[in-house]
């Protein structure tokens, strides 16, 4: 009875605590989250490594590195880094490569990130996880200034997203090529890239908060084309949205 009544409360916990991840109210969700594991470590342990991962997002998720590697490292050492466990382990080595790199571990960061890559296997139940992989090795590689890895791995996360036909970050990573393009002074290439995220403006799940910095892009592109009423119409859409 006192471990059926456990197993509720714990239960109950998690999906208060996973409410409000969702509402991105992060000190409540951590405030349950924390409270849920000191129940598993007495009662459930077997469900650790997951909680231990869903923690350390979090704390990634408002900068607290230290105790987000910690978090992450924790869930990992609980997992074997078999096949049957792969499940377990992407998502907490891909978030552990960005804290890497927040931490400026640059070489620490590629590595673990490389190491999600090869486990996910090009296994479709992983293409997501794929395509945010490579839109974490794009921003390494921006910050470390390899400017054609930081391509290469832009234009593999656009692969990866449409594969899963999810138009909102196709067109997050068309934006981020078309300003790769425009900071390399390939303007054509810039625009080509812009109107093709803007294809993606009526998907239903398109933030609208977005769009306005999307044509901000476009107008950044025109004027640098010196195509001055062209860059000031796209700023006068983006300024309508919020009209």
């Amino acid at each position: 009875k006192k471990h059926k009544d456990t197993s509720i409360i714990l239960a109950a916990q998690m999906n208060v605590g996973a409410m409000f991840y969702l509402l991105n109210n992060y000190d409540e969700a951590l405030k349950h989250y924390l409270e849920d594991a000191k129940i598993m470590e007495v009662y459930n342990p077997s469900g650790l490594s997951g909680l231990y991962g869903n923690i350390g997002m979090l704390y990634n998720d408002i900068d607290q590195l230290e105790k987000a590697e910690f978090y992450l490292n924790r869930s990992m050492k609980l997992v074997n880094t078999n096949k049957k466990d792969t499940d377990e382990i992407i998502k907490p080595l891909n978030v552990l490569g960005m804290v890497q790199r927040k931490k400026g571990d640059y070489a620490e960061s590629e590595k673990t990130l490389k190491k999600a890559i090869e486990l996910a296997d090009e296994n479709p139940h992983f293409y997501r996880d794929i395509a945010d992989i490579h839109t974490n090795l794009a921003d390494l590689y921006r910050e470390t200034k390899n400017h054609k890895k930081e391509e290469f791995h832009i234009q593999k996360s656009i692969e990866y997203y449409e594969k899963i036909n999810n138009p909102t970050n196709i067109a997050y990573g068309r934006q981020l090529l078309a300003n790769y393009y425009l900071d390399r002074g390939n303007t054509e290439k810039a625009e080509n890239e812009i109107k093709d995220a803007l294809k993606y403006f009526n998907s239903d799940d398109f933030p609208m908060e977005s769009k306005r910095d999307f044509y901000a892009t476009y107008a950044k592109i025109m004027y640098a084309q010196n195509k001055h009423k062209e860059a000031y119409d796209q700023l006068n859409l983006g300024f309508e949205l919020f009209d």
